[in-house]
């Protein structure tokens, strides 16, 4: 693999670029030996070079930051389908404009990259469609590490590396050093960095803090250093600082400084926010939520050496995890692979096959659903490749051919563009699988498929294959036809459930409005009219949380009305709570002992199915296909229906039983039994 690095303005000193340079594999680009006299490339200007770029060495992908950048190259057109978009959250402003241009900018975009998963969640829960085309990429720093000794003194080196403005309390920091002072004599601060902001709003703090860096007695300011030596001065480091102003403790990023000083051995004071949690731990010892509390833990951990240690080692152990190479063997699946000849990303060789295996080509617009298929395709040594579509009908043809002309087995995802494509292009001697789940009843697009020239059209449950069929003029039991339900993982949800679960109701997912939160607020109500033990639990967005749903009216009005139900009732106050998706789906269900599904259409819900794993009752509303997937007795005409039957078992003690008997039929839809009926299909070889 080969990398070329286009620099935006000239190089001027090389502290950063040397190392770089320094790589056979790496060509750094300094625009002025493209562009004499520039003094900064602007977007147009370096996606212009970059196009020119690519002419004489065709990237397989081109990785961009900066949004006036992403917006030139969405504008040029010339790298769409090869773009890797690295997203960084814009600060103040209209969440709903960020929202919109990021739609814009992905829907050209192979990859969107994220620094942490809250920003990952943020985006997907803003951009549904998304989720398959987020990809984590974290702060990385240099391997190699040193396990760190421990300290053996109290305090009294501090240490801070980077620029000095407002947003990073430098001024506020030089205070509390001053003050740390007064109770530990002697202390000193190393303080490297040349960046003095000079803000328009506040034109007296450049001077003020270039006299702090001068005058400060203890304070040793060592300007712009190299990498080697900051490591230097943080090996003599007992705490370094990065506390920032509290404006920023809503930001969702990472800064890799506080891996760098992780990895040296150096604990670090930080501000108590969500992603300083995340990454320590709530009881970090020097996670300050203010100035004196930071003053008051600096103090602690310089009397308690065990407590500075424990800091130590939390920071050592989170740098651990953000080496390169660790970094690099989330990204190595995802990266292009040149066999013959060049290929793009999105339609790249994620790993090489072995002999007997088939090359398998995964065509769509959205990937959700096919995690385990493309692990077990891997797994059983196929040649996988991704051909991701734009959207529903749009792609880049000529990556489409080049992809189809290189698989012999082709799965289409979704019963949408993709498969009408590949029906009409495909060999005969390729075999052509295509994924039929509901949404597609709701566009003409199934219509269009060549039917005769699918191998298999793969239905996620009978009541979509019927509608289907009645929709389209297709004929009941064609050739092609199959019945294979989504498919969970029953044994990472088979877990013992918690001490009142069997008095919790669950429901994974409230937005759209389909999912009907009203029928559960119903059961809830009726349920604690007759038992007060009982609450529910909601897990998922909210619907503030989905762009679109400004352009809903209606439904905005919906879920206003709910919630002021919940404020409003009695029964309902104090009893309902929500969680964000963030949770893992299987230790949320272990506090669930009923799980609802209450939508009005379904295709094959995986949340009741996920919910019978983990040994919760499930409550089904009557739907299309909902007796053909449950047992009657768990699937009810109404929500009074619901609520007795939820009253019922637990008057009679035979909760237990169903949720045996729910753990026992939920193995229907374990990956375990239906992996073999893939592998058939797709050809792979655990078929033999």
């Amino acid at each position: 693999m080969h990398v070329t690095v286009l620099l935006r303005t000239p190089v001027k000193r090389d502290l950063l670029i040397s190392p770089l340079r320094a790589e056979p594999a790496i060509t750094v680009i300094d625009p002025a030996t493209r562009k004499p006299g520039v003094q900064r490339l602007e977007p147009g200007g370096a996606v212009a070079l970059l196009t020119d770029l690519d002419a004489e060495r065709r990237f397989d992908l081109v990785l961009l930051r900066g949004y006036g950048v992403a917006d030139a190259a969405v504008a040029a057109g010339s790298f769409d389908g090869r773009i890797w978009l690295y997203h960084v959250p814009v600060h103040g402003g209209d969440p709903r404009d960020e929202v919109e241009d990021l739609r814009r900018r992905a829907a050209v975009c192979d990859r969107v990259l994220c620094q942490t998963d809250a920003i990952m969640r943020r985006i997907d829960a803003a951009v549904p469609g998304i989720e398959d085309r987020l990809l984590l990429l974290p702060p990385m720093i240099p391997g190699g590490l040193r396990e760190p000794e421990g300290p053996a003194a109290p305090l009294r080196r501090l240490f801070y590396a980077g620029k000095f403005s407002p947003e990073y309390y430098f001024l506020e920091m030089v205070s509390l050093f001053e003050n740390l002072q007064h109770e530990l004599p002697g202390l000193t601060w190393d303080v490297a960095g040349d960046k003095i902001h000079n803000p328009a709003a506040d034109q007296s703090f450049q001077p003020a803090a270039d006299a702090a860096l001068r005058s400060t007695p203890g304070l040793n300011w060592h300007g712009a250093v190299s990498r080697e030596r900051i490591r230097t001065l943080l090996e003599s480091a007992d705490v370094a600082m990065s506390i920032r102003h509290p404006g920023m403790d809503d930001s969702t990023e990472l800064s890799t400084k506080v891996l760098e000083y992780g990895a040296a051995g150096c604990p670090v004071l930080l501000n108590r926010n969500a992603v300083h949690v995340a990454l320590l731990g709530e009881d970090y010892p020097l996670l300050a939520s203010d100035l004196e509390d930071a003053r008051v833990r600096m103090l602690a951990t310089s009397g308690d050496w065990d407590l500075r240690g424990e800091a130590q080692r939390r920071c050592f152990e989170a740098a651990s995890r953000h080496t390169f190479e660790r970094v690099a063997e989330t990204i190595a699946p995802h990266l292009p692979r040149r066999g013959g000849d060049a290929i793009t990303l999105g339609q790249a060789d994620m790993v090489p096959r072995i002999d007997g295996s088939p090359r398998l080509l995964i065509a769509g617009h959205q990937f959700n659903f096919l995690k385990e298929i493309r692990r077990l395709a891997v797994a059983n040594g196929a040649a996988v490749r991704e051909d991701r579509w734009t959207k529903h009908v749009i792609h880049d043809q000529r990556a489409t051919a080049e992809a189809l002309d290189w698989a012999e087995v082709i799965h289409c995802e979704w019963c949408l563009g993709a498969a009408i494509w590949c029906s009409r292009n495909r060999r005969d001697d390729q075999k052509l699988v295509v994924r039929f789940h509901r949404m597609e009843l709701e566009t003409p697009y199934p219509g269009e498929v060549d039917l005769d020239r699918v191998d298999a059209m793969v239905f996620v449950a009978q009541h979509v294959l019927d509608a289907a069929c009645a929709q389209y003029g297709w004929q009941h039991g064609h050739r092609a036809f199959r019945l294979i339900p989504n498919a969970v993982d029953t044994d990472a949800l088979n877990l013992e459930k918690l001490p009142g679960s069997e008095f919790t109701l669950g429901l994974i997912g409230w937005v759209p409005m389909l999912k009907r939160i009203d029928r559960a607020l119903d059961i809830l109500e009726r349920v604690r009219a007759r038992d007060d033990r009982f609450r529910l639990v909601i897990k998922g967005n909210a619907p503030w949380d989905y762009y679109w749903m400004a352009q809903r009216p209606a439904e905005q009005r919906y879920y206003e009305a709910a919630l002021a139900r919940i404020e409003r009732s009695p029964l309902l106050r104090a009893a309902v709570s929500f969680e964000p998706f963030g949770e893992d789906v299987a230790t949320f269900l272990q506090k669930v002992g009923w799980v609802l599904s209450l939508s009005d259409i379904e295709g094959h819900a995986v949340a009741p199915a996920e919910g019978m794993a983990s040994g919760a009752v499930p409550i089904v509303m009557a739907r299309p296909g909902a007796r053909q997937q449950y047992p009657d007795e768990w699937v009810h005409d109404d929500t009074d229906e619901a609520a007795r039957s939820v009253l019922a078992i637990t008057r009679d003690g035979t909760r237990r039983a169903h949720s045996k008997r729910a753990r026992a039929l939920a193995l229907e839809f374990s990956w375990r039994r239906i992996a073999p009926r893939w592998e058939e299909l797709l050809g792979l070889r655990g078929a033999a």
